[in-house]
């Protein structure tokens, strides 16, 4: 994988705006600052390119620039000598209301900045995110195989989540509401907060240390499979649509349960 970070810089090198972040492999945008960009019309565009050969920083000033690439190269090296300080200062110079921020595999990515706002935050496969920021609210929260987050915030907000391959998470926040919950795989995982909330379909599959759910827990679709350590439902669980109970060590239900269809019991 190749990672393409875009930002400007002035004539004097003293101001930066941030440009647009980008996975080669298909050329997407990361964080949509396009509309920045044409408002403030910066004058010389650098590259911040990182593959498996290393790191390359070009800049192209125009012909009428004061001083060559190499000047404005050692500007911006003196300022951030690492790819990763560039990137924490562009996250710290997103404008609010930004709409989407992918930063898939950005392996680099230890933390984010506190004042985030983003509407849709994608940062599946960085394996080295350890922590998220108080107060982060988002719609929508992708943290596929963050294989290093062993915990969320208590004040998370998020409608969606999925937390699919984290490996190392042991629990969730209390008072966790959402629309919907996907934690498939999350092998450190042995229970589900009392107060949980879901509105629609939860999937714990392969929560191999999972051994217990919520009262009262109620779901349009419940998936279960796989999760060997779990012997039995508790009570008053609604589940309006389905259940899958396959490879699950749950061998009967409760005589309370309200539940749609059921598969693997």
């Amino acid at each position: 994988m190749c990672d393409f970070m875009s930002f400007y810089v002035s004539y004097d090198a003293r101001k930066v705006w941030p440009g647009d972040l980008r996975h080669h492999y298909v050329m997407e945008n990361m964080h949509h600052l396009s509309f920045l960009l044409r408002s403030l019309r910066p004058p010389i565009p650098c590259e911040w390119t990182r593959n498996d050969d290393g790191e390359s920083l070009e800049c192209r000033p125009p012909e009428q620039a004061a001083h060559d690439a190499a000047w404005y190269r050692d500007r911006i090296l003196s300022r951030w000598p690492r790819r990763e300080q560039l990137l924490m200062w562009c996250l710290n110079h997103m404008p609010e209301g930004s709409y989407r921020l992918d930063l898939r595999g950005c392996t680099e990515l230890t933390a984010l900045p506190a004042a985030l706002s983003v509407a849709d935050l994608d940062l599946s496969c960085c394996r080295s995110l350890t922590s998220l920021p108080n107060g982060l609210s988002v719609d929508i929260l992708n943290l596929w195989a963050c294989s290093a987050l062993t915990s969320l915030p208590a004040d998370l907000s998020v409608e969606e989540l999925y937390m699919w391959g984290c490996t190392a998470l042991t629990g969730l926040p209390d008072g966790l509401d959402v629309d919907a919950l996907d934690l498939t795989d999350c092998t450190a995982l042995t229970a589900l907060p009392d107060d949980l909330i879901v509105r629609e379909w939860l999937n714990v599959s392969g929560c191999t240390s999972l051994r217990a759910l919520p009262a009262g827990l109620t779901v349009d679709t419940l998936d279960l499979r796989g999760c060997t350590a779990l012997t039995a439902l508790p009570h008053n669980v609604t589940v309006r649509d389905s259940l899958d109970l396959s490879d699950t060590s749950v061998t009967e239900l409760p005589d309370d349960i309200n539940c749609g269809d059921i598969y693997g019991l």
